[in-house]
């Protein structure tokens, strides 16, 4: 018995299965898979509504017999495999990437349940590559065929149906005799992050992959280049005069929507090409392959509901009229306006697009801030680890804090007005000071922004130049500093005391309805623009001088250092000062836009809150990465009790 036991072969262990590190793994909220696996949540349920009213367009079209039924079935059941692979990898790439599955996977043998998510997965991802060729073959038809193209659009549709479905087992029938296992994800991903893979198939899975992508992206190219080379064609041989505006949109409406489709074949072959001629860049691709499939699934139905006509609303006046209105809003209040008290608010809209696009980092960000917050409130009670410098986190804290004051107020005076949302109920008020107040605070939280920067580089300065007593300095500088920022917008702004305020009709690129909130009456008429800018300027230099003094003795005394935990902690304090000047070039860039060329800011309107956003996310998060106080790696008492001279003690 003993001879046959030793005789037996034995198998050597597939990926994390049976290996104690993994199964004694905890699973961390806080990473970067972590936070990429939130963000489809802010995306893809407004994309989900979108899907929905294309089908109830093509439900009437169907019911009326209308339009072309056919391609609009092509387009939606593309969308609806899109979300199905989405749904699919979701469980077979995100989440395991994440950790949460970590423990349990290595706890279990490799199993066929892994291997069915696997297969699942690729064969749907196969599926979807078919829809931009048939979608294009159809339009080619409409073409070559105006008067049957129903028809044969028809015996195509029925002919690759059963394709869509049946065409992937032929890449995937060789992947079922395989066993489907976790391994261990490598750099960017941390370490207990696993991702799903099959062995002991007969044939490789890149090369199917590879075949298909290059396949369907080749002769979908061949399509489009003959599909616009035949509406160039069309386009010159009609007269403008002869071309209907209504057609002449739906074509450019369909052009649009079958080029985006391309964007499926450029994230798979993104990761295929990375496996196979850069295996180092290999999981980068894998960590950003999941949203590249995200922006196919929403770019695609997002461009064909806002740019085809048969969505738009009908909206009944007078044109004439309208565009005086519209003239004239840029200095008149839309107060008691009928146009705008009856004016309907359109959810799918891209201002209601660009309003929603901050929850995609803004609630990760918001954990940040929480796990900053806990980490400094632990380390001020306990005082166990002298690394921390309490008056320079308590800054980094403070300034978070009012950075998000700021960005909320901002929403309230400019993104939330701009939807529409606000319009109909701000036309039927009088100016008042409740909307001078919503003003006034994205002015009071702007100002304070600024001068957190300069007081964090001024703390850092005070150890270098007074080590014996930086904590004495330190303590009555913050002491001090504290309620002059909370003071010192009011400098600026208290001219704003008897103004009303008042929504006005932003121009530009926003449509009728979208508003923001301004205000008049102020006392001697002051623009506070000019007043920012010169605050902005002020500061800036001012942060600039603090900073290269701040450089220039750092350089001089790092080759005195032996921790390379303080000099980790030095690091990420500077990184995250400069990463607070960015305030600063939004800011200034808008205000001498708007005082030089008021026109052309109603441009930059849509995009100084994004630059706004990138301080308010980029500080926590450079932050929270890069500083040692948030390692789990707990710090020796030699390294935290060095004495050398460092600006974080």
């Amino acid at each position: 018995m003993s001879s046959l036991s030793t005789t037996l072969p034995i198998l050597a262990p597939i990926g994390i299965h049976g290996n104690s590190t993994f199964i004694n793994f905890e699973f961390s909220f806080f990473t970067l898979p972590m936070t990429l696996i939130f963000l489809p949540i802010l995306y893809i349920p407004i994309t989900l509504i979108i899907i929905l009213r294309i089908l109830v367009k093509l439900y009437r079209l169907i019911k009326d017999r209308m339009g072309n039924v056919q391609i609009f079935s092509v387009i939606l059941m593309s969308q609806f495999m899109c979300l199905l692979f989405f749904i699919v990898d979701f469980f077979n790439t995100r989440l395991p990437s994440t950790g949460i599955f970590t423990r349990w996977c290595a706890s279990v043998d490799p199993n066929m349940l892994l291997t069915f998510i696997y297969i699942l997965s690729f064969h749907i991802n196969l599926s979807t590559m078919i829809f931009p060729f048939l979608l294009s073959s159809m339009r080619l038809i409409l073409i070559f065929y105006p008067q049957n193209h129903k028809k044969f659009n028809g015996k195509l549709l029925r002919l690759f149906l059963p394709l869509v479905f049946f065409y992937p087992f032929t890449f995937t029938v060789f992947m079922f005799p395989a066993l489907g296992y976790c391994s261990p994800a490598k750099y960017p991903f941390q370490f207990g992050a696993v991702i799903v893979r099959i062995e002991r198939i007969l044939f490789g899975n890149n090369f199917p992959l590879i075949f298909n992508t290059l396949f369907w992206m080749s002769i979908c190219l061949i399509n489009n280049s003959i599909l616009l080379a035949q509406l160039w064609k069309l386009r010159c041989s009609i007269s403008i005069q002869a071309r209907s505006q209504y057609s002449y949109r739906i074509e450019k409406s369909l052009t649009l929507t079958t080029v985006s489709m391309i964007l499926s074949f450029l994230s798979n072959g993104m990761t295929v090409f990375a496996s196979l001629f850069h295996p180092n860049f290999k999981f980068y691709a894998i960590m950003l392959r999941p949203l590249g499939n995200d922006l196919y699934t929403c770019v695609v139905p997002w461009l064909f509901y806002l740019t085809h006509p048969t969505f738009r609303k009908q909206i009944i006046f007078k044109i004439s009229e309208s565009e005086k209105k519209l003239n004239e809003m840029n200095n008149v209040s839309i107060q008691g306006n009928p146009l705008y008290i009856n004016y309907q608010f359109d959810f799918f809209t891209f201002p209601v697009l660009f309003a929603s696009i901050p929850f995609l980092y803004l609630i990760p960000t918001v954990f940040v801030m929480l796990e900053i917050l806990r980490v400094y409130t632990r380390q001020l009670i306990t005082k166990r680890d002298d690394l921390m410098n309490p008056h320079v986190f308590f800054i980094i804290v403070l300034s978070q804090f009012m950075g998000f004051c700021y960005m909320i107020s901002d929403y309230f005076t400019i993104r939330l007005p701009s939807t529409g949302l606000l319009t109909s109920w701000c036309a039927s008020q009088e100016p008042n000071h409740f909307l001078k107040i919503i003003f006034f605070f994205s002015i009071y939280f702007n100002y304070t922004s600024m001068l957190f920067p300069f007081l964090l580089s001024t703390l850092r300065l005070i150890p270098i130049y007074y080590p014996n007593k930086h904590n004495e300095l330190c303590a009555k500088i913050v002491k001090y500093s504290t309620p002059i920022i909370f003071f010192y917008p009011f400098l600026f702004t208290f001219t704003l005391i008897p103004a009303l305020g008042f929504c006005r009709q932003l121009l530009g690129p926003y449509q009728f309805g979208a508003i923001y909130i301004f205000f008049s009456g102020n006392w001697f008429n002051l623009k506070l623009a000019n007043l920012l800018v010169l605050n902005v300027v002020f500061w800036l230099m001012l942060c600039l001088i603090t900073n290269i003094l701040l450089y220039k003795k750092l350089k001089l005394i790092r080759n005195k250092r032996k921790s390379v935990t303080l000099q980790r902690a030095e690091f990420s304090l500077t990184v995250t000062t400069i990463s607070m000047l960015s305030s600063y070039v939004t800011n200034l860039v808008f205000v001498i836009i708007f005082i030089i060329y008021p026109p052309l800011s109603t441009y930059f309107v849509a995009l100084r809150p994004f630059g706004n956003d990138c301080d308010i996310v980029l500080v926590p998060w450079i932050f929270y990465l890069t500083h040692p106080a948030f390692k789990r790696k707990l710090l020796s008492k030699d390294v935290s009790r060095v004495k050398t001279l460092h600006t974080t003690v």
